[in-house]
């Protein structure tokens, strides 16, 4: 029964782009002995009993104990082989990266999202001292820490030591996401909705999440950047290219000072779907000038080791670039997302981008790339 209760909380959230878009959002139910957590690439929107995996919570703990090797890729590939180890016989899918902090979270039921006015909180400069004022000792604030293991181990640190009472419900990821539990699905719902209450208010003039157009990029366009791509990238070029001229992108297309507020990126999704920062590109005549345009994406893989997947076309519209077109819409809507912290975090001192450490972690980090993998073949999420 509390598993179909699960599927149920699960699809709420999913089924709204406020909450969750792409690869966001994970959820799970426990009991003493077992974890039902989300797999990894199963769409939160659609899920059913099928799309979690059930693993033991004694083996969980064992791993929050263990040693690790130093090297960050050693030890990513160990910590999968250990939550892998710990499914219970006949379960073959792969769980959420975020399991152990599930099972780290004391209480029953347990949503993670990544809402847009939520993160135009956490992604800002003045976002600890707002979320104080807003939540006092109802919330705990964790500053960015690489997700998956070391998020979990600090977040289990923090618990084995705490001495304020309770474990606050609300846990608030800096420039991550947002994690909510109770011991009752409509615990989780009632707290949601007084945590939006209280943020909502901050941000009256944020437009909603993308309800725009998506469509094929037309004319000499298409063909300028994929020869630009190919040339840089010595024939790496993934090839679809959509385009969004959605009246909410008109400040960051009328020229590259409107760029100041996304010179950078907000969270992992944004790195895993949307790419580390968008390139803008001067036009004339509605067209890029093909040399300015050649240097300036041989500057971003120089600069980032991975070319745009988002290109900002002066004048003309945003410009998705990926392998299918499902992989090109999850793209725009992720910038159209980052474009609304970033409007959000304005009002708060001004964004508080990831640093070019953790950037580099999430474009080489395996796990996100078999969650996006997964999610854009079957339409899931982290």
């Amino acid at each position: 029964m509390s598993l179909q209760a699960l599927v149920k909380l699960s699809r709420l959230y999913g089924a709204d782009p406020e909450f969750v878009l792409a690869g966001g959002g994970n959820t799970s139910w426990k009991d003493e002995a077992l974890l039902y957590v989300k797999a990894s690439g199963v769409s939160l929107a659609t899920i059913d009993e099928t799309g979690f995996v059930r693993l033991t919570r004694e083996c969980l703990e064992r791993i929050l104990s263990r040693p690790f090797p130093e090297r960050v890729e050693e030890r990513e590939r160990e910590v999968v082989a250990a939550l892998l180890d710990c499914r219970i016989p006949g379960e073959e899918k792969r769980p959420s990266v975020e399991t152990l902090l599930h099972h780290v979270i004391p209480y029953r039921y347990v949503v993670h999202t990544h809402p847009a006015l939520v993160n135009g909180v956490l992604c800002s400069l003045e976002g600890e001292r707002i979320a104080r004022e807003l939540f006092g000792e109802e919330a705990l604030w964790m500053p960015y820490t690489t997700p998956g293991y070391v998020l979990s181990r600090e977040f289990h640190r923090v618990v084995a030591g705490w001495q304020g009472g309770e474990l606050p419900r609300i846990v608030f990821l800096q420039n991550h996401g947002v994690f909510v539990s109770e011991d009752s699905p409509e615990g989780v719902i009632g707290l949601y909705a007084r945590l939006m209450e209280r943020i909502r208010p901050l941000f009256p003039h944020v437009p909603p999440p993308f309800g725009g157009v998506i469509q094929p990029l037309g004319g000499e366009i298409p063909g300028m950047l994929e020869r630009i791509v190919q040339e840089v990238s010595a024939g790496t070029s993934e090839g679809v290219y959509l385009m969004s001229r959605d009246p909410v992108f008109e400040g960051c297309l009328a020229g590259e000072e409107g760029m100041e507020g996304l010179r950078g990126a907000f969270s992992p999704d944004h790195i895993v779907y949307a790419g580390p920062a968008p390139l803008f590109f001067p036009t004339r005549g509605g067209v890029p000038e093909e040399e300015e345009a050649r240097s300036r994406t041989r500057g971003y893989l120089e600069e980032y080791g991975v070319l745009p997947r988002i290109f900002l076309l002066q004048g003309v519209g945003v410009v998705a670039r990926a392998s299918s077109e499902k992989g090109a819409r999850t793209a725009i809507l992720l910038f159209h997302d980052a474009l609304r912290i970033s409007l959000c975090a304005q009002t708060l001192g001004g964004p508080r981008f990831l640093t070019r450490e953790d950037v580099e972690f999430i474009l080489n980090w395996e796990a996100e790339r078999f969650r996006s993998r997964v999610s854009l073949d079957q339409g899931g999420n982290r």
